[in-house]
C-alpha cells in the first residue's frame, strides 16, 4: 500500500508544480497588464500546461505531462526573473516612476455648487470672511454701494440665526447683522 501511495505522489509531483509568490504584485504580473490575464494565456500556449495565479492566495500553479510541466515551470521562473531585475533596474534609476493621470476636465457640472459650498465652508471654519456673492444672495448685503444716491446711516441690530450646516449635518447658530428701520420709514400698510 505505502508503495501504491507514493507511486501516486510521485506521478502526481510530476504533473503539478507551485510556488508561494512574495506578493499581489507578483501575482499581478504575472497575470499581465492590469491583471487581464493575457501574459498567463500566452504562458500556457507556449507551454502547453495549464498555469493558474492567485493573487489572494499569493501562488502559482503549473499542471500538465511532465514535458509541459517543465516549460511551463520554467516560463514562470523566466516571468518572475524579468520582474525582479525590472525591480532592480527601477532602484539602480532612483526608485519607481509614477505616471500621473491626466485631469481631463474641472469638476462635473453637477458637483460644481457642492464643491463651492464645501469650500465655503472650510474657509469659514478657518475664520474666513464669507464672499460677497453669498452674503448678496441672502440678502445680508447692503447693495447700495454701487448706487449714486447719498449714503443714509442705517441701523443695525444683531441678530441670531440657526442655520443648516450640510458638513456637519446640525444646526448652527450664526449672528447676523440685520438693518432696523424706524416705522416712519417703513412702506408696509401705505
Amino acid at each position: 500500500v505505502k508503495k501504491r501511495v507514493d507511486e501516486i505522489l510521485a506521478k502526481w509531483r510530476s504533473e503539478h508544480w507551485d510556488m508561494d509568490l512574495d506578493n499581489y504584485g507578483v501575482a499581478m504580473w504575472l497575470l499581465g497588464p492590469q491583471g487581464s490575464g493575457q501574459w498567463m494565456h500566452r504562458m500556457m500556449q507556449d507551454s502547453g500546461a495549464k498555469i493558474k495565479a492567485c493573487p489572494n492566495a499569493l501562488k502559482v500553479w503549473v499542471e500538465g505531462k511532465p514535458p509541459e510541466l517543465e516549460a511551463g515551470k520554467a516560463l514562470v521562473l523566466d516571468a518572475l526573473k524579468k520582474l525582479k531585475d525590472k525591480q532592480e533596474a527601477d532602484e539602480a534609476n532612483g526608485g519607481r516612476t509614477f505616471k500621473a493621470k491626466e485631469v481631463l476636465s474641472d469638476v462635473p457640472p453637477h458637483m460644481k455648487a457642492i464643491m463651492e459650498k464645501l469650500a465655503l465652508l472650510e474657509a469659514l471654519k478657518k475664520g474666513g470672511k464669507p464672499p460677497e456673492s453669498l452674503l448678496r444672495e441672502r440678502g445680508l448685503l447692503d447693495d447700495r454701494d454701487r448706487s449714486r444716491s447719498p449714503r443714509r446711516k442705517v441701523a443695525t441690530e444683531a441678530t441670531e440665526v440657526m442655520e443648516w450646516n450640510p458638513a456637519t449635518g446640525q444646526m448652527e447658530a450664526t449672528t447676523v447683522d440685520v438693518e432696523v428701520r424706524d416705522a416712519a420709514s417703513s412702506t408696509i400698510g401705505r
